[in-house]
C-alpha cells in the first residue's frame, strides 16, 4: 500500500505540479495513519467533530505530505 500512495505522490508532485499533498482520516483509524506515516506524511493537526459517522460526530486527523520534503522520491 506504501508503494501505491508513493506512486500517487510522486505524480502529484512531478506531473500536477502540486506543493502539498494532504490526507484526511478519522482519529481512530490506526491502520490508515501508519500506512502514511510509512509514506512519509505528517500530522499536522485534529479536527475535532469533522465526521458524522452514525448519530455522532467523530474527530479526524489531518497529514500531510510537502514537495520540499520528497527529493528523493522526486528522482
Amino acid at each position: 500500500m506504501v508503494e501505491v500512495i508513493e506512486s500517487v505522490v510522486k505524480y502529484g508532485f512531478k506531473v500536477l505540479e502540486l506543493n502539498r499533498i494532504e490526507a484526511l482520516i478519522y482519529s481512530e483509524n490506526i491502520s490508515s495513519r501508519k500506512v502514511l506515516e510509512k509514506a512519509g506524511f505528517r500530522e499536522e493537526g485534529l479536527l475535532k467533530e469533522y465526521f458524522y459517522e452514525k448519530t455522532k460526530f467523530v474527530d479526524a486527523i489531518l497529514l500531510s505530505k510537502l514537495k520540499k520534503d520528497t527529493r528523493r522520491l522526486l528522482l
